[in-house]
């Protein structure tokens, strides 16, 4: 149980602060270097553009994991509730509650600090032993709640763990895999391929990985994952815009991932959600509260 819950909250939490932060400035594709590139990458897949819009306007939504391989089948469901209208110490806040499987009743508070030098809180409501825990952080090569994703993939892997190079431009004329009666955004964009290679202090189960980047929105449309020159996996997204006047204001409706060597793959889906929020809900007495 407690390994579960570990393996799922890595997705939404950040360990420490660097140049890709929440007030990362837009920086057009043309007057960047490839480092900045995948700093504004990463803006945009921790939805770093929510924390400029007021509290009513805070990102939320229903995520359904579908996991396949081996002949075996299996989903996960859990509604996220993030919050970055904060100031002073407190950057975010994010709430997840799992609403079915073994974790349905668990709920997931994660507080990240400006603060570089701090650690995010982590704090889990267990109902079987109506108790919050603190969990500590697993491996970034750990598959992320038995999916194809690694946390790596997720959220662990960050700019400066490797080494970036922008390699080419070019037309991307592909829509991410198990989509259906969904607004396909990468179908003709341009984009930039940045290869990436892993510093020696980053624990690396491949040798490099190609990106293929959005060069207005910055929305990493798929990653290719390379060891001994042979594809290994493959990480495609679909990215949409919401109706603010940032071009890196973006939500993704679906990741899929396809990994070669385990012969698995794993679709995370997400779905508006529309439920009303107020503040009390980021706070570790909501989550006694969760279970009823």
């Amino acid at each position: 149980m407690y390994k579960s819950i570990i393996s799922i909250l890595m997705f939404f939490i950040s360990t420490s602060a660097f140049a890709s932060d929440k007030d990362l400035a837009y920086l057009p594709s043309e007057q960047a270097q490839a480092v900045d590139v995948m700093n504004q990458v990463y803006y945009v897949n921790q939805f770093y553009s929510f924390s400029h819009v007021p509290f009513a306007y805070q990102p939320k939504g229903l995520f359904t994991l579908i996991k396949s391989g081996h002949n075996i089948y299996s989903q996960v469901k859990f509604e996220r509730y993030m919050n970055f209208a904060y100031t002073g110490a407190i950057k975010a806040k994010d709430l997840i509650l799992f609403t079915s499987g073994a974790l349905r009743g668990t709920s997931i508070l994660m507080t990240d600090y400006n603060d570089p030098q701090r650690s995010s809180m982590l704090q889990v409501w267990v109902p079987q032993i109506r108790k919050v825990r603190r969990v500590p952080q697993p491996p970034a090569n750990d598959l992320w709640l038995g999916s194809a994703f690694t946390h790596g993939d997720m959220k662990l892997r960050k700019p400066q763990h490797e080494q970036h190079e922008v390699i080419a431009i070019e037309n991307y004329n592909h829509c991410a895999a198990g989509m259906e009666n969904i607004p396909c955004m990468s179908q003709g964009k341009k984009v930039l391929v940045v290869k990436s290679w892993p510093l020696n202090h980053y624990p690396a189960n491949y040798d490099y990985r190609l990106s293929y980047i959005d060069t207005y929105s910055y929305a990493d449309y798929r990653t290719e994952y390379y060891r001994n020159g042979k594809l290994v996996k493959e990480v495609e997204k679909n990215w949409l815009p919401v109706d603010m006047p940032m071009p890196r204001a973006l939500i993704f409706t679906h990741w899929f991932v396809k990994d070669y060597d385990l012969n698995t793959e794993s679709l995370l889906m997400m779905q508006p959600l529309e439920k009303e929020t107020f503040p009390e809900m980021w706070t570790d007495a909501f989550l006694r509260k969760t279970k009823r």
